[in-house]
């Protein structure tokens, strides 16, 4: 390789990397969308875009990178769901509690609409890590898991079923089970099971009922205790 060809290359080269510097600069120091509440109670910023924000039991299946600052609470940092187009979906900052935010123009499923394939057993203090797994690709008996899950979201989207009392006094210890669709990726569907001394539970927050499950998940939650 000749000596001009040489310089050449290298020329090419440092510009590449004069690009990619000046690239990640501007990443890092680029200003975050501004977000505010509307008179409606919609957040709302200078893009146009409207979210409503989901009730407590939809759940981000991931917290990404940095993507607004909501003006209202002290500039509290709003993060993009991995992998979802930010301009449907947005989280707080989640560790265990928080809101996710949705587009306005999508209406949010009830349980049942959601389509759940998989449901995640999952400590009450450890909200990333699943401990059993109901359902999924590597399931053994997928019409059986299928089952379960069935049952569980029938039991609790019934408005006719018994609701029992919640919160409850003799609870011995008590699972997330975080529902999951790939219809929605960018959500969780999380509801409390209790094991009680009286019975075993299931709380949903989203529509407030109790539903007792006796021993339909005894084997999953065995594996997680």
């Amino acid at each position: 390789m000749g000596d001009a060809m040489k310089r050449i290359l290298c020329a090419i080269l440092a510009l590449c990397l004069a690009l990619s510097f000046f690239a990640s600069c501007k990443k890092r120091g680029e200003k975050l969308l501004e977000l505010n509440y509307n008179e409606e109670g919609l957040l709302c910023g200078e893009d146009g875009v409207l979210y409503k924000y989901a009730p407590m039991g939809y759940e981000p299946v991931s917290q990404g990178d940095e993507y607004a600052v909501l003006k209202a609470t002290l500039e509290e940092k709003l993060y993009v769901i991995n992998g979802i187009d930010p301009k449907e979906w947005i989280t707080m900052e989640y560790t265990g509690a928080g809101f996710v935010f949705y587009n306005a123009d999508i209406t949010l499923p009830t349980l049942s609409q959601m389509g759940v394939e998989t449901m995640y057993v999952c400590e009450e203090d450890v909200n990333s890590i699943a401990i059993a797994v109901i359902g999924g690709e590597e399931t053994e008996d997928r019409d059986a898991d299928r089952k379960i899950i069935s049952t569980v979201v029938s039991l609790i989207d019934d408005p006719e079923g018994k609701n029992e009392l919640w919160p409850r006094g003799d609870v011995n210890e008590s699972f997330r089970l975080k529902m999951y669709s790939p219809d929605w990726p960018a959500i969780y569907y999380t509801v409390t099971y209790a094991a009680c001394d009286s019975g075993n539970f299931i709380y949903d927050k989203v529509t407030q009922r109790c539903v007792e499950v006796g021993d339909l998940l005894d084997e999953y939650i065995g594996e997680a205790a």
